[in-house]
């Protein structure tokens, strides 16, 4: 890891002005005095006539003695080639930075004169570790805040947005001091910029991202345009899978679905979260919009009045039923939106055109699909309510009813 030394400061004088430390000596700015025509001929006799300016400066010098007759020397000192800013501020004189900028290795208590501080990650997860904890924490532990330490640029002195360490540090100097003084928003706010994805504040969510992921998970982020792909994730997506990637869980950082961070199936997406159908009888409602399209069936293996396939392209809601007793069932379907409903009944969902015992698929929207079917004891079903596609558009609202003839 790269490690940068900087100069040490006495306040931190970024993105919060003035902000000096306690242990610090005041530091007082004298306005500068306005020039005029008489200043500025001053100025000129002083630079033609030097021994007259050092006369001057002795009976100046006398007379801020009170009179008493006390020699003094004209200041012989390199003349100082700051130049105060209009409003005030000044330019760091060794660095160039303004006081305006984060420094970020200000407000440090206890520096010893003459040692340069060092940020690295030592120094970051430290920080970390002291200000974020509890539910503003950003790693599960030091090893993770190292590991993802070790993929951030270093990036100039100074720098308060970019994507890079150095922004990080300053964003938890700065959290640090807003909840000394009791700011646990503004804290928390800047706990999450100074953490992994850089939370908007230090680059992109989507950057601090693809820094993580292209630096700890290669193989599944090579050619891809990692920032792109990120643009797309679900909001909060990113930062989970920033997590994953510092945990070696490549897998739920990639596009593919099923990840630990994709957004959960809704309940009766698929047979493996089914709708559970209660005690009978039983009258249950629901949506298909915000499904996938997972189920459907090919023409003349599900039997029921027609021969033809269904279901495929619109999404489709599934629920379960566990027969205790042979019985017959009667399954109603009934659309509360403008589709043309289909409902089908299965033994599992591998093969639905191998495992399916019956359909209803009548002609148009009529007012309900109903099936009868036979189960012995111990018998599961899957009941799913589907529509004849393929149109995605092609959900809505319904009531399913079952009873026991």
């Amino acid at each position: 890891m790269t490690t940068f030394r900087y100069r040490w400061t006495p306040c931190l004088s970024a993105l919060v002005l003035s902000a000096c430390s306690t242990d610090s000596a005041p530091v007082t700015q004298e306005a500068a005095p306005d020039v005029t025509d008489e200043t500025v001929d001053a100025a000129a006799d002083t630079a033609s006539n030097p021994s007259d300016a050092a006369s001057e400066a002795e009976t100046q010098g006398h007379l801020d003695a009170g009179g008493d007759d006390v020699a003094t020397s004209p200041d012989t000192s390199p003349p100082d080639d700051t130049v105060d800013d209009p409003d005030g501020e000044s330019p760091d004189a060794e660095s160039g930075i303004d006081a305006n900028v984060l420094d970020v290795d200000a407000n440090l208590p206890d520096a010893p004169d003459g040692v340069p501080f060092v940020l690295d990650c030592d120094a970051y997860c430290g920080l970390m570790a002291e200000v974020c904890q509890g539910e503003q924490a950003q790693y599960t532990s030091s090893v993770a805040c190292q590991t993802a330490c070790q993929s951030f640029s270093l990036g100039p002195p100074g720098d308060a947005t970019g994507n890079t360490l150095t922004c990080r540090y300053g964003r938890a100097l700065l959290a640090e001091k807003n909840a000394a003084e009791q700011n646990t928003a503004d804290a928390a706010a800047l706990c999450v910029e100074a953490g992994p994805t850089g939370g908007d504040g230090c680059g992109s969510v989507c950057a601090g991202f693809c820094t993580l992921a292209q630096e700890l998970c290669v193989a599944t982020w090579v050619g891809l345009d990692c920032e792109g792909v990120c643009s797309t994730f679900p909001e909060g997506s990113a930062t989970c899978r920033a997590d994953a990637a510092i945990a070696g869980d490549c897998a739920s950082t990639s596009v593919t679905p099923g990840g630990a961070c994709e957004a959960p199936l809704p309940s009766g997406d698929t047979c493996g979260n089914a709708l559970t159908v209660g005690s009978l009888p039983f009258t249950g409602v629901g949506d298909t919009t915000g499904s996938a399209d997972d189920y459907g069936y090919v023409g003349g293996l599900c039997g029921g009045e027609f021969g033809g396939s269904g279901g495929a392209g619109a999404p489709d809601q599934v629920w379960t039923y566990a027969a205790s007793s042979p019985e017959t069932l009667r399954i109603e379907l009934r659309a509360k939106g403008d589709y043309d409903s289909i409902l089908y009944v299965t033994t599992g969902c591998d093969d639905i055109s191998a495992q399916c015992l019956d359909k209803k698929d009548s002609v148009g929207f009529q007012p309900a699909e109903i099936i009868e079917v036979a189960v012995t004891a111990g018998q599961t079903l899957y009941i799913v309510i589907d529509a004849s596609g393929p149109s995605a558009a092609e959900v809505g609202a319904y009531e399913l009813k079952v009873s026991s003839l």
